[in-house]
């Protein structure tokens, strides 16, 4: 029993999977074929038109979200003297009758935030119990949400967080920027030794705070096996001046065991542990610990002003639970 709580105690941590698997599969093919993605590109045509925007945008691009910059949009800020020069077609009359000085009006130019998408490919990531690994369905989520992107005419760009770097895809136009992260996404996943040190996510949200333009829509796919309350400052500055919004990978497995006898696992620096999966006593503690961490995250996200849904790794209608921008 020892073992078993040992390894629940871990289960933040990286953990391999030691299910047997029925079907072998190539791992060095794409993550999802080109069947897949076109499917996926049909069901962003569905999707409905994305929530109001609540951040001012600093992007150039023109669109219909707020921007942190005064020029000729639609949305009335403020009346200023007029300066020599100046277009008399923003002449504030009204005013400048009751006052007998001209005034001009000032406008809030309207602007088309960015899409940044935050995708988990490391060690833990390449885990699946049922249908697919958890990276799959990063890939399938990261792909409806860069085909949404494009669908809105928005520009798209991302970062990759591999096991021992960085994989940066630039914001690009729409149609560019969607394509161009899908492919890094959906690249093979092969297996990884447990040994490999790996990225951190917090310290790779902070360095976004830095990187991105102000009022970012900003995504977070993965299983955020490292976020915990010292991630909490890094979340809160990031949401402070974007919209940001969580997804979370998990598989059946880290809900509830399977009843499959004795298994194998290993936890990350801690080792090969033997947990008899059939003991109701053991697979109870399991849920219970899995439980308490995916609370404990969903308390550090909303404390940040961050949402987080989840979706399982088999499940196959993901538009239905995805925020679209």
């Amino acid at each position: 029993m020892s073992a078993a709580i040992d390894f629940i105690r871990h289960i933040g941590k990286r953990c391999r999977r030691a299910f047997p698997v029925g079907q072998q599969l190539d791992m060095n093919a794409p993550l999802l074929s080109r069947e897949e993605i076109l499917d996926l590109s049909y069901r962003a045509e569905t999707l409905d038109k994305r929530a109001a925007h609540h951040y001012e945008v600093a992007h150039r691009q023109y669109g219909d979200a707020r921007s942190v910059y005064r020029g000729f949009g639609m949305d009335y800020e403020e009346s200023r003297p007029y300066q020599s020069g100046d277009d008399f077609r923003f002449m504030n009359w009204r005013l400048s009758a009751r006052s007998g000085e001209f005034y001009m009006k000032v406008f809030r130019e309207e602007r088309q935030p960015s899409i940044f998408i935050l995708m988990d490919r490391r060690s833990a990531m390449r885990f699946g119990t049922r249908q697919r690994l958890k990276v799959t369905q990063a890939a399938r989520v990261a792909s409806l949400l860069a085909f949404g992107a494009q669908k809105h005419n928005t520009p798209v760009g991302g970062v990759l967080l591999e096991e021992e770097h960085l994989q940066w895809i630039p914001e690009s136009p729409a149609h560019a920027g969607a394509f161009a992260f899908i492919n890094a996404a959906c690249a093979p996943c092969p297996p990884l030794a447990p040994a490999v040190t790996g990225q951190n996510t917090p310290h790779l949200i902070r360095l976004l705070h830095n990187l991105l333009v102000q009022g970012s829509i900003v995504y977070l796919i993965g299983d955020f096996i490292d976020i915990d309350r010292e991630s909490q400052p890094a979340l809160l500055q990031l949401a402070n001046e974007h919209r940001v919004q969580a997804i979370r990978i998990i598989d059946e497995a880290e809900v509830d065991l399977p009843s499959a006898g004795e298994l194998d696992f290993i936890a990350a620096g801690n080792g090969l542990y033997r947990i008899d999966t059939s003991n109701p006593q053991n697979r109870q503690v399991y849920r219970e610990m899995a439980k308490q961490q995916r609370d404990e995250q969903d308390k550090i996200f909303a404390a940040s002003g961050i949402g987080c849904v989840d979706i399982h790794s088999n499940e196959t209608t993901i538009e239905r639970y995805i925020p679209i921008p």
